[in-house]
């Protein structure tokens, strides 16, 4: 019985595990952190401020957290840029059938995170904010949507630092 020569002197678990220090799941935390740290740059008060573009780019922070956690990359356009709670179901069948993933807060973020869940990358199809009172609601809708995404990602590396799977000192 020949079978899968990964799946030899530790099984299922640590073939799973392995997968996790893949390219694509580094490269989705550092496109995490890049876009997190664009959308603060855009949102701070300084000549280049542009609070409709940190409005877009915030939401795909938390996405590419998410994915990096799951073992197999199918999920991820079916998952798409959704953070809704209608993205939930999708997430819980590829977690129930990636075990790795669920040692990860990777779910129920509709109930956590519900800035979030209301965001969606259309928001860059909507006109640029020019008015005051429209400048100033929208700073507060970007502040509330870049302290949960910083929290959604945070709350992804730390899980995936103390499972073993960052390395401290890498270069994501």
């Amino acid at each position: 019985m020949g079978g899968d020569s990964r799946l030899a002197g530790g099984g299922l678990g640590k073939y799973l595990a392995s997968a996790m220090a893949t390219t694509t799941s580094r490269s989705l935390l550092s496109a995490a952190l890049r876009h997190l740290r664009d959308a603060e740059y855009l949102a701070d008060s300084h000549a280049g401020q542009s609070l409709n573009q940190a409005e877009h780019l915030v939401g795909f922070a938390p996405e590419c957290a998410r994915k990096a956690c799951l073992s197999a990359r199918w999920p991820d356009k079916l998952i798409s840029h959704d953070l809704s709670s209608g993205a939930e179901s999708l997430l819980d069948l590829a977690i129930s059938l990636d075990a790795y993933a669920n040692r990860y807060p990777i779910k129920n973020w509709s109930a956590v995170f519900p800035g979030l869940t209301r965001w969606n990358p259309a928001v860059r199809y909507q006109q640029t904010a020019r008015k005051s009172a429209d400048v100033s609601a929208l700073n507060g809708k970007v502040r509330t949507l870049l302290g949960e995404a910083k929290q959604a990602v945070d709350s992804v590396l730390i899980g995936l630092y103390v499972d073993g799977q960052l390395d401290p000192l890498g270069d994501l």
